[in-house]
């Protein structure tokens, strides 16, 4: 007797095999399954976030922009951002704020504490007293104290790149010592904004690029420079770089620019104290290493490259950089740029020097204080007969103090003439 299996329906004609039949069976019930899955998985609606209505939504950490934050920093103390988040109070100077009450250096003012908007208060102060007694005596005390902030640029922390074909070119530079044409040869340094002995980053969008510059110059000897390590005296001896603004890895800088910068060779001037090797720890994109600055290699004075920025050699924040060394080596790195030269890759070889914030032959803080007292006369008149009469007449007794102060304060607390440290270029 011959039996034969039945199915619930029957093999279609063009399926000549029962293999083929099985993987179609097969591919069938696999795609009742994606089917399913997709009906059981919805996707929940978009979640439309507006900053500004009021409400604070998912992603934001407060609303409106300019009420009391209520996440992210300290509950009813900062100031809501125009993007409906709370990075004022969070420790960081994020772009954008002047300083950040909450960040491990305080905040970077020198005029009095980092408001609640993370911006830094008015600089200049005006106090007048006079003061009258019954006595006939006046006093009038008149006291005028003006303070001067220099925005300083970052410190950086630069490498050396290795050399490649770079089309020359011919820029004008205006700084502190003049005005030359130079030549511009090929990028040799990429400069990273550094965090040095946790003091803090004010831009982290803003790179610094080296080009190698060639000029006719004449030596400046006997240059004062001031900066958180003291002072030197040091002779510029000849422009070796050009720095450009740059951005780095497609990150765009945050506006304004930072300065360019022409740095000179500097050496020691003959007489002057040496430099005393000083260790920091430094912090930027590229590692966290303890290195040792060894003596000044650089002085980069604020430039004005082909009447771009007129007012650039007036500005007083200039680079001082130091040749730096460390136990941990550095590897090789590919990073590309972007500056006013256009787009480029560097390959990163060696860490080289750090640059701090400086000063060249800053003006002496002067205090002045004149008085002037006017005469005192008393004068007694007695007679006697059968009684004693006395008189006594005194003068009026003005006495008038002024004093007047300058003062001129470079960089911040976590900046200037804090803690000493060490170096950086060749």
């Amino acid at each position: 007797m011959r039996y034969e299996l039945t199915a619930p329906y029957s093999r279609p004609k063009r399926f000549r095999s029962r293999r083929g039949f099985a993987l179609y069976e097969t591919l069938l019930a696999l795609s009742f399954l994606v089917g399913a899955l997709i009906a059981v998985s919805g996707t929940p609606p978009a979640h439309a976030v507006t900053c500004g209505n009021g409400t604070v939504e998912m992603g934001e950490e407060c609303d409106p922009p300019g009420s009391q934050c209520v996440g992210g920093s300290p509950s009813g103390v900062f100031t809501c951002a125009i993007d409906c988040q709370c990075t004022c109070g969070n420790g960081v100077v994020d772009p954008g704020e002047q300083c950040d009450a909450s960040s491990p250096s305080g905040a970077l003012c020198l005029a009095g504490p980092c408001t609640n908007t993370c911006a830094c208060p008015s600089t200049t102060t005006s106090t007048s007293t006079s003061t009258t007694t019954s006595s006939s005596t006046t006093t009038s005390t008149s006291t005028t104290t003006s303070t001067t902030l220099i925005q300083d640029p970052d410190h950086y922390q630069c490498y050396e790149a290795k050399p490649k074909f770079f089309a020359p070119k011919t820029v004008t530079v205006q700084d502190q010592f003049g005005t030359v044409s130079a030549t511009i040869r090929f990028p040799h340094r990429l400069c990273n904004p550094v965090n040095k002995n946790n003091e803090g980053i004010i831009d982290p969008t803003e790179h610094l690029t080296g080009y190698k510059a060639k000029a006719p110059f004449s030596k400046r000897l006997g240059q004062v420079v001031v900066d958180q390590f003291g002072q030197l005296t040091l002779d510029v001896t000849r422009p070796v770089l050009l720095m450009l603004p740059t951005s780095k890895d497609g990150v765009a800088a945050v506006p304004p620019p930072v300065d360019h910068f022409m740095c000179y060779k500097v050496r020691k001037t003959r007489g002057a104290p040496k430099f005393t090797p000083v260790s920091v720890s430094v912090a930027d994109q590229f590692q966290t290493v303890t290195e040792t600055l060894l003596k000044p290699v650089h002085l980069c004075a604020p430039a004005n490259k082909n009447n771009e920025n007129p007012d650039a050699p007036n500005h007083t924040g200039h680079l001082l950089c130091y040749k730096s060394k460390s136990a941990v080596a550095f590897g090789t790195e590919a990073h590309n740029i972007a500056n006013q030269f256009g787009l480029d890759q560097l390959t990163i070889i060696h860490r080289r020097e750090l640059c701090v914030p400086a000063l060249k032959n800053p003006p002496p803080t002067t205090t002045s204080t004149s008085t002037s007292t006017t005469s005192t006369s008393t004068s007694t008149s007695t007679s006697t007969s059968t009684s004693t009469t006395t008189s006594t007449v005194t003068t009026t007794v003005t006495t008038t103090t002024s004093t007047t102060t300058s003062t001129t304060l470079y960089g911040s607390p976590s900046r200037a003439f804090v803690d000493r440290v060490a170096s950086l270029l060749d």
